[in-house]
């Protein structure tokens, strides 16, 4: 009997503690740290975004020398079969296709059409 009176006057003080304004005072937090906390996110931010927009820029170049050097490669193993670049009204087509006309094409030189496109979705020339 002695245990339920104690439990019952233990929940009583927990059921009150949480129901009075005291346990915001202790337990919550107050507006400055939160504003505190958005300060230091925010600095954080202003600090790391900018290396990682670089970082994208950076990668997006080098993504299009590597592209160009393959694209380089194709064109002198073109250059060895046909004999010549392609014309310039032919752009790098043949690289992926023979040109009309041509019995001397081992291609093709690159492995898909995205070989031709820029890491910006433009096509190279």
């Amino acid at each position: 009997m002695g245990f339920w009176r104690v439990w019952k006057s233990f929940k009583y003080k927990v059921v009150k503690w949480f129901t009075s304004r005291e346990i915001f005072r202790t337990l919550g937090i107050s507006l400055l740290e939160i504003m505190i906390v958005l300060a230091v996110i925010a600095l954080i931010m202003g600090l790391v975004a900018p290396r990682v927009i670089g970082y994208f820029g950076r990668a997006k170049s080098q993504t299009a020398q590597i592209q160009m050097t393959h694209i380089k490669g194709a064109l002198q193993l073109m250059y060895i079969d046909l004999g010549h670049y392609p014309r310039e009204g032919e752009g790098l087509d043949p690289l992926l296709t023979a040109p009309a006309g041509n019995t001397d094409w081992q291609g093709p030189y690159l492995d898909d059409a995205d070989g031709l496109n820029d890491p910006w979705g433009r096509r190279y020339l």
